[in-house]
């Protein structure tokens, strides 16, 4: 909640900040989703209060994810995906009860349920530099065009087991991307999906 919250982003005063815009923007009629990012130091106690606050609030969904030690980072408050695997088993036993938005097929591989291969390519991104490659967190090379990324990064080089800086990764941006594929593929998770979605 408000201390962890305060403590990552490094600057008290902004989740009341935060939870003051959500109401503001409810209060206007807007759709409103948030991201919250898990780290090592949050309590699993602390998000089941987290997702009551956000859905007293009248959030329309919650996407939760496990934390990436990319560059910028702290890397002491990141989780080994050891440590991801059982705080997402730990969470399993109430976020169904709330509208958070990460799909069944991507909460079974956060729990160690199945397995996913890195889609870096799914959730591609562009910041004033150009497009950052191969992923939303690495950035080994700035491109010009999204063509230029796509075509001109050896998507295969990455992903856990593949470059020891993706090892612990279980990201959304490349990790969702691959629940929807794995979901094409198969019946059974293509209707869980179908049904999670329109619900």
């Amino acid at each position: 909640m408000e201390e962890t919250h305060d403590h990552i982003v490094a600057r008290p005063g902004v989740f009341e900040i935060a939870v003051r815009a959500i109401a503001v923007a409810k209060g206007e009629g807007h759709r409103v989703t948030t991201n919250t990012t898990i780290y090592r130091e949050t309590d699993v106690d602390e998000i089941r209060e987290m997702l009551e606050l956000v859905t007293a609030l009248g959030v329309d969904g919650v996407l939760l994810s496990p934390a990436f030690g990319y560059e910028a980072i702290d890397k002491s408050v990141v989780m080994t995906r050891d440590e991801i695997i059982a705080k997402f088993r730990a969470i399993q036993s109430f976020d169904t009860r709330y509208p958070v938005l990460t799909s069944p097929i991507y909460r079974e591989f956060l729990r160690g349920e199945r397995t996913l291969t890195c889609h870096a390519w799914g959730t591609v991104t562009r910041n004033p530099y150009g497009w950052k490659g191969p992923c939303y967190l690495i950035t080994d090379q700035v491109h010009e065009s999204c063509h230029d990324l796509l075509t001109q990064t050896n998507f295969d080089d990455y992903g856990p087991g593949r470059d020891p800086r993706c090892e612990h990764c279980m990201m959304h941006s490349s990790f969702e991307p691959a629940a929807a594929d794995a979901a094409a593929s198969s019946i059974r998770d293509l209707l869980r999906m179908l049904r999670w979605t329109v619900t």
